[in-house]
């Protein structure tokens, strides 16, 4: 079932064009990869549809309804995971971070404390309840920025190269996330130039290259278009582009 359409996206920055009739889908519970070399657009992508930033040009759907100037509305059903998880860890233990998106979407008393534990439960975050997020490993810090978004129970989650400055176990925790979201039905955007790390776990992939999108379809059918628009990756089989063990 298609949850997300985007239709002949575009966005200025001043007279900067940064996007370009973008057009993508996303069906419920897909992992879709968003790659392209740096500067393509792809976090500009995101912004765009998460309402931060007004598009210039086309149009947004959600659940088949069309919202593109329904900033609201795409605020509450899509997540985004910034970089920096710093920028989003601002709670003075984990549960108190957890908690604060819920409390900011003005839930009772009740309703904020079932959506932490949810997923504080989800995420086996258990034992990290009462401790401060800086004392938490790069991995499962990145693994509590995404369980602060998923508190709020938007429809899509989106992350902006959530791989950033990771050692091979944070991205391997990170991965695990990203996947058990998927499996619970959570359809999920994933931006990283790092594509050795997870592709071969997504279902779709979208290319970008200077603000358009030059191929959307098959993550497997992807990999021969990274050279020409300047993706690096090894050369390796599709299978073997993840960081996690095959059925893991």
């Amino acid at each position: 079932m298609e949850i997300l359409r985007v239709e002949n996206l575009g966005f200025d920055a001043g007279e900067k064009r940064i996007l370009e009739n973008v057009s993508f889908s996303l069906e419920k519970g897909q992992l879709m990869a968003v790659c392209g070399p740096n500067g393509a657009g792809k976090s500009c992508l995101l912004r765009v549809l998460k309402g931060l930033q007004k598009p210039k040009t086309g149009k947004i759907f959600l659940d088949g309804e069309e919202c593109t100037t329904k900033e609201k509305v795409r605020l509450h059903k899509l997540g985004l995971v910034f970089q920096d998880a710093d920028v989003q860890t601002i709670g003075e233990t984990v549960e108190r971070d957890i908690s604060f998106g819920p409390e900011n979407l003005k839930l009772s008393k009740e309703e904020v404390k079932k959506a932490t534990d949810k997923v504080i439960d989800f995420f086996d975050l258990g034992a990290f309840r009462k401790q401060g997020p800086e004392t938490l490993s790069g991995g499962e810090r990145r693994k509590l920025v995404i369980a602060g978004v998923l508190a709020m129970e938007p429809e899509i989650v989106m992350l902006d190269e959530p791989f950033a400055n990771l050692d091979y176990r944070g991205v391997q925790t990170v991965l695990r996330a990203i996947v058990k979201l998927r499996d619970s039905g959570k359809s999920v955007l994933l931006v990283s130039h790092e594509v050795e790390k997870f592709l071969a776990l997504c279902d779709t992939t979208l290319i970008i290259n200077s603000g358009k999108a030059v191929f959307y379809g098959k993550s497997e059918d992807a990999v021969k278009h990274f050279e020409e628009n300047g993706i690096h990756y090894p050369k390796l089989s599709f299978k073997d582009l993840s960081y996690l063990e095959e059925n893991s």
